[in-house]
């Protein structure tokens, strides 16, 4: 667990430092909040939206243009009232027709394909020309040259040589849009996906997928396993602000805490695996039960934005936060020492 949690907090950081140094601004995605926190049609998420940014300007860095990019395709699926049409609902209707007609389930493309490129990229200070990224990865503490990856438009990849080779496991699925992923440290061939629309999970190395209960509709940022009871599994939904509790190995999700602003992060302490910190916006909690219960931690970050998080087991008295300002960019370091 050591390893794997060196590896997740200095990937964690890093990805929220590139972040901030690119000027995201977390509060310029309210948008994102009002779709996936109200029933809103699209025209109403857009007056408050456009009326925020009267607020606070539309230059370059303050998630205008990620905005309008939103806008554009969210035109493209709305229902008969004109409200986005939810991940949830989509994927419902997707099983619908699945049990309807089973037989149309599998199409295989047959033939010879190519690959034709693209074979470089352009990437500048705030962009990069790449075709997708990566929002997620989860390395077995067991065996190092195996290793899962996510993506928010890719699903989820799989390399058994440390990154050599890579191939799809997720291709099939409903819902491809991946924000956290965690192999099993007592069973390799267990997976755990959070997706924008819950959980799922496999227990054969995602030849088959299965969707769990009591995360439906939620986008999942975090799914951590228990350091030595594989049956306890810990996730946080961003947009709910709640943390979910699995006592099955992952079967089923209770939520256990609801913060109703957007939450991040979730860490085991590095040596008492009944000590469980979590983290969103200006807020940090804490368990003392392995995640039965979350008690509110006081500290300078509560009137900030976003928060990261980061132990280790060089001395596991030291917690780190780093949080972005409320209107985009780094607001502050912390460390606790108790």
């Amino acid at each position: 667990m050591k390893t794997k949690n060196c590896i997740n907090k200095l990937g964690r950081f890093i990805m929220l430092m590139a972040c901030i140094h690119l000027g995201t601004n977390l509060t310029g995605q309210l948008h994102l909040d009002l779709q996936n926190k109200s029933a809103l049609t699209l025209e109403e998420i857009v007056e408050e939206t456009e009326n925020y940014f009267d607020q606070v300007g539309r230059e370059r860095g303050l998630g205008y243009s990620q905005f309008k990019r939103w806008e554009y395709w969210n035109r493209r699926a709305l229902d008969a009232n004109g409200t986005v049409i939810t991940n949830q609902a989509i994927h419902r209707e997707i099983k619908k027709y699945q049990k309807e007609f089973p037989t149309h389930i599998n199409r295989n493309a047959s033939g010879i394909y190519e690959e034709m490129g693209p074979y470089s990229a352009t990437n500048t200070s705030t962009w990069s020309s790449h075709l997708g990224r990566v929002s997620a990865i989860s390395i077995d503490i067991n065996n190092q040259d195996h290793i899962i990856v996510g993506s928010p438009s890719g699903g989820v990849w799989l390399t058994n040589d440390r990154g050599v080779t890579w191939s799809t496991i997720f291709d099939d699925e409903v819902i491809l849009r991946v924000f956290s992923v965690e192999i099993s440290h007592d069973d390799a061939t267990h997976y755990f996906v959070g997706t924008s629309n819950g959980i799922v999970r496999t227990t054969d190395s995602g030849a088959t997928w299965v969707t769990t209960s009591g995360t439906s509709g939620e986008r999942i940022n975090t799914i951590t396993m228990h350091p030595t009871d594989p049956n306890i599994l810990l996730a946080v939904s961003q947009f709910s602000g709640e943390i979910f509790r699995s006592i099955d190995g992952g079967s089923n999700w209770t939520a256990v805490y609801n913060h109703n602003d957007n939450m991040y992060d979730l860490e085991f302490h590095p040596t008492d695996p009944n000590i469980v910190y979590a983290s969103g916006y200006g807020k940090v909690v804490k368990s003392t039960n392995a995640g039965q219960s979350f008690a509110d931690l006081t500290g300078p970050y509560a009137n900030n934005g976003a928060i990261m998080m980061a132990v280790t087991a060089a001395d596991d008295d030291i917690l780190y936060l780093a949080q972005a300002n409320t209107s985009g960019g780094f607001h502050a370091l912390y460390r606790s020492d108790d």
